[in-house]
């Protein structure tokens, strides 16, 4: 039996892969922008099987791919290799997701632009639970165990994306007590690309894209 959380989740997937199949995502694109303070205590929210969050080590991506055959070995040593850091979330030895995790600038591939973090910051991204755990609250309560350990190793801020169709995604979010700090976008015609970021801190703001690409945007700084 399908629960409803998955189905809805394969639904809205299904509509983000057609509209980029259809080219749409040339011309106009547009992600909501959120941050969560991990010094806070968040609401306890458990899910219905114990869950583990383990950092990803070099002799454990062998079994990590061949656990996510859709991941490719060389592309996750190649972020790992970058610095980046992969939490693997477990139930028992069972892999049933993950989570990247990055610090200092990162490179947004769906805005096709470089946003550059606070140094309390840390952005989180592909933000995966297998299919069939979906709608179990696993995200959520994986989103709560990232940030205390978060606030362990010092940091304050953790900063991520989602896409406006993904409501899935906007579940841990309200659930946990993030705020949205706006959203980032592009509009494209013919050669001319403008970049856009609507921020309740900082107002409307167009950057024409050059030539040599963008400059990175800079968040603001956890209040």
């Amino acid at each position: 039996m399908i629960r409803r959380g998955a189905l809805r989740s394969l639904v809205l997937r299904s509509l983000s892969v057609a509209y980029a199949a259809l080219g749409l995502d040339r011309w106009y694109g547009r992600v909501l922008l959120f941050s969560r303070d991990v010094t806070a205590s968040p609401p306890a929210i458990g899910a219905d099987l114990p869950l583990e969050l383990r950092d990803l080590t070099e002799d454990e991506i062998g079994g990590f791919c061949r656990a996510r055959p859709d991941v490719g070995e060389a592309d996750v040593r190649r972020r790992l290799d970058a610095g980046y850091r992969c939490l693997v979330s477990r139930s028992g030895e069972r892999i049933v997701g993950e989570i990247w995790l990055v610090t200092g600038e990162v490179w947004h591939s769906a805005l096709k632009r470089p946003i550059r973090l606070a140094p309390s910051d840390v952005y989180v991204y592909n933000s995966f639970v297998i299919p069939e755990l979906r709608g179990r609250n696993l995200g959520t309560a994986r989103s709560r165990l990232l940030g205390e350990r978060l606030c362990a190793e010092g940091y304050r801020r953790m900063v991520y994306t989602v896409a406006p169709h993904n409501r899935p995604g906007l579940g841990p979010s309200a659930k946990l007590g993030a705020e949205r700090l706006g959203s980032l976008g592009y509009v494209r015609v013919g050669s001319l690309q403008l970049d856009f970021a609507r921020l309740h801190e900082g107002g409307f703001n167009w950057t024409r894209r050059g030539r040599a690409g963008t400059n990175a945007l800079s968040l603001p700084t956890a209040s």
